[in-house]
C-alpha cells in the first residue's frame, strides 16, 4: 500500500457510509400477490393487483456501482478514465476530497508539489515550491537571481550581490578581488582597486614609498622611490642642490651641497654656467689677437665658442697705459667680438668689462650691441681715474641667442671726440647653462 493508503481508506469508509441507507428490521413488505377468482358464467372477472414488482433492468443508472455509488462521486470508484467530480481526487481508484498532502500534485488546485506526509526541502507546507536560486525569478529571500552560473557579474550563483571582498572579480566594476586577502599594503586594495604608484598606499615589497602626490621635490619621488642625493631632484629642506651626476667640483657637490659661490670682478656669479674672456693685457697684443680663457665647465671651451675679435674699421690702437697694455677705442671705432652658442641653452647673459677712460680729463661711455639680434645690448662707463676699473652689463633676456652658430658683441664709444676707452678685457658669461 502507498504512503496515502491509510488516509484514502479512511476517506473511502466515510464516503461509503454516507452513500448507503441503513436497514431497519421489520420494515420488509411482502410482495403483493395477484388474485383472480374462477370465472363463472354471467359474472365479470376482476383481477386485483395491490403492488407491481419493480423492473430489474429499466430505470437503472449505468454508472451506478454496486451499493448505489456513482462513479466519480465522493467515496465512490473513479471513472474508468481515472477522474472524479470537481473538488475530488482519484486516489487508489477511489474519489476522495482534493487535499495538499495527499501525495498527488494537483495543478488544477494550485499545487506545485505534494510530497504527501514526507518532508521535502523543496516544497512548502501549502504545496508550493520553495524559492530556488538560479531559476531567474526573484523570489522571497533572494536579493538577486539572474538565472546564470556566472560569478563575475552583479549577482553570484548564491543569489547574493557581488561585492568587493567576496573573492569574485566583478567584471568592468572591480579591478581585482582577493577576498579576505584584500589589503591596502598588497597588490589588491580593500577597495578592489589594483595597487599602483601614486595611490597613497604603500605596496609592500614593490614600492619604497607612496605619498600619493606628483611632487618630485619631497621625500618620495613620483616613481615611488625615496628621494636620494644624486637622483637629479632637489629635495626641498634636505638638499641644497642635486645635479644628478658624480662630479664633485661643478658647483653642486656629491653630497648635494652647493659649493661656495664665486663671483667675477663685476659681481656676477662665475660658477653657474660657462664663460669666455677676451683680454689684451700682454705687451704688443693687437685688437685681432686677444688672449682667450674659458670656464672649467667639462666639455665646453674654445672649439664650442670659436671666439674671434675684429677691428671693423682698423682704427683701434694698442699701447701702454698707466694700468698696463690696453686697446684705445674712440668714437669712430668698433671692436667686434664673435662667438658661438651651439648646443647651449641658458637663463641669462652678462658682460664684465675691464679698463678705464684713457682721456686725461673726461670719463667714457661705451655700448655693447648684438648686431645679429637687432642691436640689443647695454651700456657701461669708466671714469678718468688712473686705475683699472670694471663695469658689469646684464644683457636683456634673449639678447644673446641660444644654440646659435654666430653671435656678436660690438663695443663702441658713444661720447664725443674727447672720449677714449682704454680696454683691457671683456668677459661674457651665460648663466644656468644646459648643454
Amino acid at each position: 500500500m502507498s504512503r496515502v493508503a491509510p488516509l484514502a481508506a479512511s476517506l473511502v469508509a466515510l464516503a461509503l457510509g454516507a452513500c448507503v441507507e441503513p436497514h431497519t428490521p421489520g420494515d420488509e413488505t411482502d410482495a403483493p400477490e395477484s388474485t383472480s377468482g374462477p370465472s363463472t358464467a354471467g359474472e365479470s372477472t376482476v383481477n386485483t393487483v395491490t403492488s407491481a414488482a419493480p423492473s430489474t433492468t429499466e430505470g437503472v443508472d449505468p454508472t451506478e456501482t454496486e451499493g448505489g455509488c456513482l462513479e466519480g462521486s465522493l467515496g465512490c470508484q473513479c471513472t474508468p478514465s481515472g477522474t472524479c467530480d470537481d473538488g475530488l481526487s482519484c486516489i487508489e481508484a477511489v474519489c476522495i476530497p482534493a487535499s495538499c498532502g495527499n501525495g498527488e500534485i494537483e495543478p488544477e488546485f494550485g499545487e506545485e508539489c505534494d510530497p504527501g506526509v514526507a518532508d521535502d526541502p523543496m516544497c512548502e507546507l501549502d504545496c508550493t515550491l520553495k524559492p530556488t536560486c538560479g531559476n531567474g525569478q526573484l523570489e522571497v529571500g533572494e536579493p538577486c537571481d539572474d538565472g546564470n552560473d556566472n560569478n563575475n557579474d552583479a549577482c553570484l550563483n548564491t543569489c547574493e550581490p557581488n561585492t568587493c571582498g567576496d573573492g569574485y572579480l566583478w567584471a568592468e566594476t572591480e579591478e581585482c578581488d582577493d577576498g579576505a586577502d584584500n589589503d591596502d599594503e598588497g597588490a589588491c586594495l580593500s577597495t578592489c582597486e589594483s595597487a599602483r604608484c601614486g595611490d597613497a598606499y604603500l605596496w609592500q615589497g614593490v614600492e619604497g614609498c607612496d605619498d600619493g602626490d606628483q611632487d618630485n621635490t619631497d621625500a618620495c619621488l613620483n616613481n615611488c622611490t625615496p628621494a636620494t642625493c644624486g637622483d637629479g631632484y632637489v629635495w626641498q629642506g634636505a638638499e641644497e642642490c642635486d645635479d644628478g651626476n658624480a662630479i664633485d667640483d661643478d658647483g653642486c657637490g656629491n653630497d648635494c651641497t652647493l659649493a661656495p659661490t664665486e663671483f667675477d670682478d663685476c659681481g656676477f656669479p662665475s660658477d653657474d654656467g660657462v664663460w669666455v674672456e677676451f683680454s689684451w693685457t700682454t705687451q704688443d697684443q693687437q685688437p685681432g689677437d686677444p688672449e682667450f680663457s674659458f670656464s672649467s665647465t667639462p666639455g665646453w671651451g674654445a672649439p664650442q665658442w670659436s671666439p674671434q675679435a675684429v677691428d671693423l674699421f682698423a682704427g683701434i690702437v694698442a699701447g701702454n697705459d698707466p694700468i698696463g697694455w690696453v686697446l684705445r677705442v674712440d668714437n669712430a671705432d668698433t671692436l667686434r667680438l664673435r662667438f658661438k652658442t651651439t648646443g647651449l641653452s641658458f637663463d641669462s647673459a652678462t658682460v664684465c668689462v675691464k679698463g678705464r677712460s684713457s682721456s686725461a680729463q673726461f670719463g667714457v661711455n661705451f655700448d655693447l650691441r648684438n648686431s645679429q639680434n637687432g642691436n640689443c645690448g647695454g651700456s657701461g662707463s669708466f671714469s678718468a681715474d688712473w686705475i683699472e676699473q670694471h663695469d658689469g652689463i646684464a644683457l636683456p633676456d634673449n639678447c644673446v641667442l641660444q644654440d646659435s652658430n654666430l653671435q656678436t658683441l660690438d663695443i663702441t664709444v658713444n661720447g664725443g671726440v674727447d672720449q677714449l676707452l682704454g680696454l683691457r678685457s671683456v668677459r661674457l658669461a651665460l648663466h644656468n647653462t644646459n648643454f
